[in-house]
């Protein structure tokens, strides 16, 4: 896959190397939670009926089948 030239990425490539390990992490998990915030924003947005439980199920279910898990739970039924 090529890598476009976004403006900016050198940039940023730099700033992640400066950063210790720990800083790095760090940032990796903010930005999952991020992710996982538009998600379920995106689902809420699509589901307006659906409660804080429901969108959750929901994601959890994209998350698995992100990961493969899900051909896993669906096989042991």
């Amino acid at each position: 896959m090529k890598q476009r030239d976004f403006k900016g990425r050198k940039a940023y490539l730099a700033a992640i190397r400066g950063m210790t390990g720990g800083e790095r992490l760090t940032l990796a998990f903010e930005l999952r939670e991020l992710v996982m915030e538009m998600a379920r924003a995106g689902i809420q947005a699509q589901h307006p009926h659906l409660k804080d439980e429901g969108v959750q199920a929901i994601l959890a279910r994209r998350v698995m089948e992100a990961n493969g898990a899900a051909r896993i739970l669906d096989s042991s039924r």
